[in-house]
């Protein structure tokens, strides 16, 4: 009897034990088949099925996007290289004065070349220049630090610039010297008076604010403001100083007793004295800087090519066959055109020996890439 009892649990237990076995393996079994059943996240959506006509649509629609914004890159690009081209021209590396020529190099220095009958090219202990320009007799470099230098004919006081700070750009025609400060006032010093011995009233510009560029003429003064409109100062006989109604300007440029301005648009404005022609600018178009002579007027156009109006006595307008130009300098009777590879052009007086810059190697140019100069200018 006690065997069969045992037997009997044995076998009640055993029956438990399998009962037990059987509900963990389905229990296991339940959660493997639902760890391993896809999510709806892991379902993949079906797109629905799009007729021929949608996909021509939908095609057309991404060709239109990446169309647009290639057009949107090309126009930051052009807008990057003509900025380029124009602040060149605002601080330009290349000047020239009435028989001498000066050249901003890449590692800061001058180089000049001409007449040195006022000292005008004793530049060689200069260093950290960032942008130059020239008077008549004399020359002016702005150093990197907002201090200025200069070196000529100090006749009218146009050299005693070494007191002036926190300058952003000069302009220097002439006998008179001008410094914008950073904080867009402006600074001015040289001859008062005409040729007849008037006061001028050209440096009369302590009252200015705002001011983004500036540039001095032979008798006169411009201001740039930074809302696209132009103040000026001095000798108004020929109606130089007429531009209270000029806007959207960009850029300013002066010359003997007449007036040129940039428009935002690529026109250029003219004002005064124009017995040369010099003002003859209303036909210019996609103009990226202008420049101002004693008496001629050269443009330098997106392309790379050049235009010119004025005076031409010494060939300073020949200029009709450059291209794959990126900056002129300019003095009152000659022009030069820069290259991207460092060629320069000369053209007007081969007196006192300016047209020796030729040669020179080394100016700072613009800092506009192969690429997109290839882009822009037509390469010939």
């Amino acid at each position: 009897m006690k065997n069969s009892a045992r037997s009997g649990g044995k076998i009640a237990l055993a029956v438990v034990i399998v009962f037990l076995v059987i509900i963990l393996a389905v229990t296991v079994g339940i959660k493997l088949h639902v760890g391993n059943s896809p999510s709806p996240a892991d379902t993949p959506v079906q797109e629905p099925q799009l007729t021929p006509e949608e996909e021509a649509l939908k095609a057309e629609q991404e060709k239109e996007a990446q169309e647009k914004l290639l057009q949107q890159q090309k126009t930051e690009r052009e807008a990057e290289y003509k900025d380029t081209l124009l602040s060149w021209a605002v601080s330009p590396a290349c000047d020239g004065g009435h028989s001498h020529v000066m050249g901003l190099l890449t590692d800061g220095t001058v180089i000049t070349a001409g007449l040195d009958n006022f000292g005008q090219l004793h530049t060689e202990d200069w260093s950290g220049i960032t942008a130059i320009s020239s008077g008549a007799w004399h020359c002016v470099g702005l150093k990197s630090d907002g201090t200025v230098v200069a070196v000529g004919n100090n006749q009218y006081g146009q050299c005693e610039v070494s007191v002036w700070t926190d300058i952003v750009s000069i302009s220097a025609f002439a006998d008179t010297t001008v410094g914008v400060k950073s904080d867009g006032t402006v600074v001015s010093i040289g001859k008062d008076t005409n040729h007849s011995g008037a006061a001028t009233g050209q440096h009369e510009v302590s009252g200015w604010t705002d001011i983004k560029q500036a540039a001095a003429g032979q008798f006169h003064t411009l201001g740039l403001k930074n809302d696209g409109t132009v103040v000026a100062a001095g000798q108004n006989h020929y109606g130089q100083c007429d531009v209270e109604g000029w806007t959207d300007v960009i850029q300013v440029a002066a010359g003997y007793d007449y007036s040129l301005a940039l428009k935002s648009d690529g026109t250029v404005l003219a004002a005064g004295y124009n017995e040369c022609g010099q003002c003859n600018v209303e036909d210019w178009t996609d103009i990226v800087a202008i420049y101002a002579g004693f008496q001629h007027s050269l443009g330098l156009k997106a392309d790379g090519t050049v235009v010119a109006a004025g005076w031409n006595d010494r060939g300073e307008l020949n200029v009709g066959d450059w291209n794959n130009i990126v900056a002129l300098g300019v003095g009152p009777y000659f022009t030069a055109g820069f290259k991207a590879d460092g060629t320069i052009l000369y053209t007007g007086s081969q007196e006192d020996g300016m047209n020796a810059m030729e040669a020179w190697q080394g100016i700072s140019l613009p800092k506009v890439s192969p690429e997109i100069i290839a882009e822009f200018q037509e390469l010939k």
